[in-house]
């Protein structure tokens, strides 16, 4: 039998992000509630475990990918990218190795952080857009974080209460955004505009410029050099104000 290849069936591989368009690639936890569960994280929210996703989400700055910056929250990471060209810029590839990247970097730091060996995976897509959209896109992206933290706070109320899971999820549906901002403060006494920063708006991890003093050993002399570091940011602005939309635009100048 005359053996033949079937590249020809690997129909995927064609699709590409058109070139100098910006693009992210959103990454989500798959059955995250059962990882809640192995590691007994703290509700409504865990700041080991959310180290651990940040610590993770670093990872691919240093895997050959060059993000201009990453936003995370819940069990969400956003890679923005503006002129990334690895793999041709192949969809199939990208949402792969970058989901398989994470994937492998979140299990060991649990390992690590939590002593628990459990397989963590994350589902990874690829949204290109025009550069003017990428604030917006990740204002929305800021607005789920924001519900998230709502509904994470709300729930942990209602099952204090005495309520099992069922019931707290019906109690809950439907109900905006101040009705769930009011049913928490009434329930608990918190004020949710005060709890801690990155669970309500997440953390953002960027590339940042520093000078640095060093020695050419070949003119003998003292000299400045410049060096770019990731830094994390957990007191994130909102993205729907001036100073977040300058925020973010100077973050992505770095990388330009």
């Amino acid at each position: 039998m005359k053996i033949r290849e079937f590249k020809e069936y690997e129909v995927y591989s064609r699709i590409v992000v058109p070139p100098s368009i910006p693009f992210i690639i959103r990454c989500d936890g798959r059955t995250f509630h059962r990882l809640e569960k192995v590691l007994s994280l703290e509700r409504p929210f865990d700041e080991r475990f959310m180290k651990c996703m940040v610590e993770a989400a670093k990872v691919l700055f240093r895997e050959g990918f060059n993000p201009f910056l990453a936003y995370v929250f819940s069990d969400e990471v956003n890679y923005v990218f503006t002129s990334e060209s690895i793999f041709s810029r192949r969809v199939e590839k990208l949402d792969s190795i970058v989901a398989g990247i994470l994937s492998s970097a979140l299990t060991l730091q649990v390992l690590k952080n939590f002593n628990v060996e459990t397989v963590v995976s994350f589902d990874a897509r690829v949204v290109p857009m025009k550069t003017e959209e990428i604030v917006e896109y990740l204002a929305w992206r800021q607005s789920v974080c924001w519900r998230n933290c709502l509904n994470a706070y709300a729930f942990k109320a209602m099952i204090d209460k005495g309520m099992n899971p069922r019931e707290a999820q019906k109690r809950l549906n439907h109900l905006k955004g101040m009705e769930l901002h009011d049913l928490i403060y009434r329930e608990t006494g918190i004020n949710i505009a005060e709890v801690p920063s990155w669970q309500r708006r997440g953390v953002i991890i960027k590339w940042k410029f520093i000078h640095r003093e060093g020695y050419d050993e070949l003119r003998k002399e003292k000299v400045v050099v410049r060096r770019r570091i990731l830094e994390e940011v957990w007191e994130v602005t909102l993205f729907t104000n001036p100073e977040g939309v300058l925020f973010l635009r100077n973050a992505l100048a770095v990388c330009s």
